[in-house]
């Protein structure tokens, strides 16, 4: 009895084991690996521009910023460290400020850039007998509100109080910031006492 070796490509049967093998080998041979393929070569980096080799000195020399902030000081060629008085204008640029370090300086050389807000607020209130037109709310910054006080029947208007003042019926107030204003009328025949305790 014979030990049988089967081909496991084609199922072709053999007696003895090197002739399985000799059969892969020539009929089945092992494919050959596909080769690699090359890689791309890295495109080549656009050469800077004039602008921006100079800008890149500019940073070597211990320069600081984004370009757009180097064309705002006037593009310089090399670094040249800033004042004290010129580091804070520099950050209140960078806060949001605008205009020359003249107009800077002439506005207190303020450390931070605030907006001016667009509104202000402007608060009234009447503790009896009367009311206030127009309201309380937000308005124009910088714009002139003409306040009116209206006295309920039986009274009187006396005078403004807070933000405003005078004896007038109306008020304008000019809203250059936040505002409270108080209007006070007086009952129709309100007569002050002078009372002397009995001995």
């Amino acid at each position: 009895m014979y030990d049988l070796y089967e081909c496991p490509y084609c199922g072709k049967v053999f007696y003895s084991p090197g002739a399985l093998v000799e059969h892969i080998a020539y009929y089945h041979p092992e494919p050959e690996p596909e080769p690699e393929p090359e890689p791309e070569p890295e495109p080549e980096p656009e050469p800077l521009t004039d602008e921006e080799l100079i800008y890149a000195n500019w940073l070597r020399t211990g320069g600081t910023g984004s370009i757009e902030y180097w064309r705002s000081i006037g593009s310089p060629l090399y670094y040249t460290p800033l004042t004290d008085e010129e580091l804070i204008y520099a950050n209140w640029l960078r806060t949001g400020g605008t205009g020359s370090i003249e107009y800077w300086r002439s506005i207190g050389s303020p450390l931070y850039y605030t907006p001016e807000p667009a509104t202000f607020h402007l608060s009234v209130s009447v503790p009896s007998g009367g009311s206030i037109s127009p309201g309380s709310g937000d308005y124009l910054a910088y714009s002139t509100v003409t306040l009116r006080a209206y006295p309920l029947s039986g009274y009187q208007f006396v005078r403004w109080g807070g933000d405003a003042s005078g004896t007038s019926t109306t008020y304008n107030l000019y809203m250059n910031s936040n505002k409270s204003v108080v209007a006070f009328p007086r009952a129709w025949g309100f007569i002050g006492l002078s009372l002397t305790p009995m001995a």
